[in-house]
């Protein structure tokens, strides 16, 4: 309300929160399994991942000031519900701090818009870990170019929809695969456990990983 009478409103940034579609909220589980999931260039990394390896591997970057992240991959593999889990403390190790976080969908026309919100951050100081979903290439590039500056204690993980192969400089791109058929039909039994196993096999089957 303050900053609405004073000129300078937030709209559409919110802190950590039920982003995704999930009906039990942030708190609901994640689920898991072996399967790899998570595919990377990163030279540090395995070329493929586990989800939960996946998870550890973006904590270790964003934990860092000017840390870089690009989560891509088809719409509905769980790109969102993969950036909260970033900061949920029940899975693996060091989850990251929730009070830090601050994410908007674009869809939302947020306003400020990222680019004046990061250089309200990086002048006045603030330590935050960026999270921008539904990101465009160019607007990545200049959020990336803008949390790179020497003055920058900001970490950044953009969010989009695409399965293309480049590697935005100075960043670190991880593309989401669908969903096992196993880790599907968990979901499914999980969210509705009313049906049958041979009916959530059969809905598993036909999703083709896309929760």
């Amino acid at each position: 309300w303050v900053r609405q009478r004073i000129g300078k409103p937030i709209q559409g940034w919110s802190g950590y929160g039920p982003w995704s579609y999930d009906p039990a909220g942030p708190d609901n589980e994640y689920l898991l399994d072996k399967e790899l999931r998570i595919r990377t260039h990163r030279q540090t990394a395995k070329p493929s991942l586990s989800a939960i390896e996946g998870i550890q591997s973006i904590r270790d970057i964003l934990r860092n000031p000017r840390g870089i992240v690009r989560l891509v991959g088809l719409s509905g593999v769980g790109k969102t519900r993969l950036l909260l889990a970033l900061f949920d403390d029940r899975l693996g190790e060091h989850s990251l701090d929730q009070t830090l976080v601050i994410y908007t969908n674009l869809v939302d026309i947020p306003n400020p818009q990222p680019i004046a919100l990061v250089s309200e951050l990086i002048n006045t100081g603030k330590r935050a870990i960026l999270a921008v979903d539904n990101c465009p290439p160019d607007l990545h590039q200049h959020l990336s170019e803008a949390c790179h500056s020497d003055r920058s204690l900001l970490s950044l993980i953009t969010v989009e929809y695409g399965i293309r192969e480049d590697q935005p400089e100075g960043t670190d791109v991880f593309v989401l695969e669908a969903a096992s058929v196993n880790l599907t039909e968990k979901l499914i039994r999980h969210r509705f456990p009313e049906l049958s196993q041979l009916d959530s096999r059969r809905i598993a089957d036909f999703s083709g990983g896309n929760a």
